[in-house]
């Protein structure tokens, strides 16, 4: 459906104002968990601000995931889920956002993460125009909750993998697209079909096996693949460096990260690393055009 079809519609605004400690609930505004249910909202304009949407996934049964389809959809404070809580079975549900422009600020969180042998659904957003990740939800001064995509796994479940397609993606001030393992899982795959990539102030796509305990640590990291038309920039702060990440701290492979682009541009203390302790780790790039200015810099390094 175009998103020009969304112009006699109206406005959807999902609000609460009550925020508790951590801005944390047990509760969510909108929650479909459990033996499989669906969230389904279509509008013109769509503002979702410190509210919870819930379709995760309990039992045996799959979860049917969460669609949203506007012209613009506005995110604060909020947090989409379709999770496999511990002891879930089924898959998780994905994620589809269709929409000419997206903006997410304050924390906002979009979620498919597994905590149990299910693996977790796919993010997909196919955006017209623009999508802006931005901020940071914050508590006693403490940067609690990012802004950002995040598709995780903690347990032998694999982590989705995340799609964006739009003109222009821009994440800065601190937001991040992440997928991470830190057990047997392996993290989801990032790509990402842009004209234009911005990453600034801190701003990270991250893709990470990790575990502290090395307690079955064999989760493989994911694949980031960036294919953009004109340029891609990673750029830092003074001392807020921004990246593109992939390391592998278990006994799992490395994960990648591909680049195609007319011109890759990092500065300012921006980095693109790949780093193992296990296997692999790689980076490919496909550059017409590449700037390293101001301590920008690339790098594949082994921990061990």
């Amino acid at each position: 459906m175009s998103t020009d079809s969304f112009a006699q519609l109206g406005t959807i605004k999902i609000t609460d104002t009550k925020l508790t400690k951590n801005n944390y609930r047990r509760r969510a505004n909108v929650d479909v968990s459990g033996i499989g249910g669906s969230i389904f909202i279509q509008g013109w304009q769509i503002i979702i601000e410190n509210t919870y949407i819930w379709a995760d996934t309990h039992g045996d049964k799959n979860g049917q995931g969460i669609t949203i389809k506007s012209d613009e959809l506005i995110g604060k404070g909020a947090r989409i889920t379709t999770e496999v809580l511990k002891n879930g079975i089924g898959n998780g549900g994905n994620i589809d956002i269709t929409a000419r422009k997206v903006i997410l600020t304050d924390g906002m969180q979009i979620a498919a993460s597994t905590r149990s042998i299910g693996n977790s659904g796919k993010i997909t957003m196919n955006v017209e125009e623009e999508i802006e990740i931005s901020g940071y939800f914050s508590l006693l001064s403490l940067k609690d909750s990012k802004s950002g995509l995040l598709s995780n796994t903690s347990s032998s479940g694999n982590g989705g993998p995340i799609f964006i397609k739009t003109k222009l993606l821009t994440l800065k001030d601190d937001s991040n697209i992440s997928t991470q393992t830190m057990n047997t899982g392996n993290a989801g795959d990032v790509a990402l079909e842009v004209d234009n990539l911005k990453l600034t102030e801190e701003a990270q796509i991250d893709l990470n096996a990790n575990n502290k305990l090395k307690i079955n640590n064999t989760g493989d990291g994911g694949t980031l693949t960036i294919r953009a038309k004109n340029s891609v920039l990673v750029s830092g702060k003074s001392d807020r460096p921004s990246a593109l990440v992939s390391n592998t701290k278990t006994n799992g492979n490395g994960g990648e990260i591909n680049i195609s682009a007319t011109q890759l541009s990092i500065e300012n203390n921006g980095t693109i690393q790949a780093g193992t302790e296990g296997n692999g780790g790689y980076i490919f790039l496909n550059i017409d055009k590449l700037n390293l200015n101001q301590s920008g810099s690339i790098t594949a390094e082994s921990f061990g």
